[in-house]
């Protein structure tokens, strides 16, 4: 299917399900889910030393920038840690990334892997060492240095030749239920399961002290206008509106 991110966030894609990440420049108030639409600008010029002193820190959508205004004369150097840099100058913050003082503020990236270059550094760009592999641990699949996979609901990576698993990062949902489903490591809204086609036929429900099978409708012991369905071990209820549907519904 096709995630329902908004431009401001990332599709990340887990097994079985997904959920949105807030792009660069954005931040989400209440944790990644999976609807996209709770990412909020960062407002760069609230943080210290955003822009030289006298210039102006201006905020858009995602990032920012700094200018001069009205100020006859006008630096574009950079503050860095207690230092003043100026326009232009490139420097390394550490031995893999890559800073430069662009029009009064400070710009850093990852220095590009080039794996085709002879001259790559490997301890940067592992996964340009074709010397360290790593198999699979049930499988015949073997992983560069620096990629990853899933195995056992762990995100796992191959590194300098030796496999390192962690817990997977599941979404936070702000549904009040939750469900796991058969094959998939994080859990999904039940609304979200109401909503889908094809379900575990062989996972059964209960509701009101009494078991129903994977695909069976009964009216709603507390509403006669409610009818229930069991989808895969998940009871979804919902209301029609005439309620001398129902006993058409049922049959």
């Amino acid at each position: 299917g096709v995630a329902a991110c908004d431009s401001r966030s990332e599709c990340i894609n887990i097994p079985g399900s997904y959920y949105c990440r807030c792009s660069a420049g954005y931040m989400s108030l209440l944790g990644d889910d999976q609807t996209g639409m709770h990412c909020e600008d960062i407002d760069e010029c609230s943080r210290p030393n955003a822009c030289h002193p006298v210039m102006e820190c201006v905020n858009t959508p995602g990032t920012y920038y700094c200018t001069c205004g009205d100020v006859a004369y006008c630096q574009q150097n950079c503050f860095h840690n207690d230092l003043v840099i100026s326009e232009g100058t490139t420097w390394n913050f550490d031995h893999c990334t890559i800073c430069v003082c662009e029009s009064g503020r400070v710009v850093c990236h990852h220095d590009p892997c080039d794996c085709d270059s002879s001259d790559v550094n490997l301890a940067c760009c592992p996964q340009c060492n074709t010397a360290s592999t790593c198999q699979h641990q049930e499988l015949s699949t073997v992983y560069a240095s620096g990629e990853t996979w899933v195995y056992n609901c762990l995100r796992c990576q191959c590194w300098n030749g030796e496999i390192e698993c962690w817990e997977l990062e599941c979404p936070t949902h702000l549904c009040p239920d939750t469900v796991t489903l058969p094959g998939e490591c994080c859990p999904r809204c039940s609304s979200q399961v109401c909503q889908m086609e094809f379900y575990d036929e062989s996972r059964h429900c209960q509701y009101g002290g009494v078991q129903h099978r994977s695909g069976a409708r009964w009216r709603s012991v507390s509403d006669p206008c409610v009818v229930c369905i069991c989808k895969g071990g998940v009871v979804c209820c919902n209301v029609v509106s005439d309620c001398d549907r129902i006993a058409m519904l049922l049959n």
